[in-house]
């Protein structure tokens, strides 16, 4: 996994959690170490690992797709067939 994978999730996590704990929640009516402070923690950590394992899970499938030796690969080609005498669409 490349660190590059994280720069998302850093994009979300640091202005979610310098705005909520430095700014919103010690301004409001939950201030302090609480239930609700608690949950919000929570709820960005869980992002966190959603994010992770759908990482986790989305690289591991296009590692397969790339490994797989059994499928042969498939090979598009276009034929051009060119007969003598007057052209079909005129030139």
């Amino acid at each position: 996994m490349k660190l590059a994978y994280f720069f998302p999730l850093l994009a979300f996590v640091v202005p979610t959690v310098g705005i909520g704990f430095g700014l919103v929640i010690p301004r409001s009516c939950i201030a302090g170490f609480n239930d609700l402070t608690v949950g919000f923690a929570l709820t960005v950590v869980s992002a966190c690992a959603t994010y992770w394992l759908g990482l986790r899970t989305v690289l591991r499938e296009v590692s397969k797709m790339h490994h797989k030796s059994d499928d042969a690969r498939e090979w598009r080609v276009r034929i051009i067939i060119q007969q003598e005498g007057q052209t079909v669409a005129p030139s």
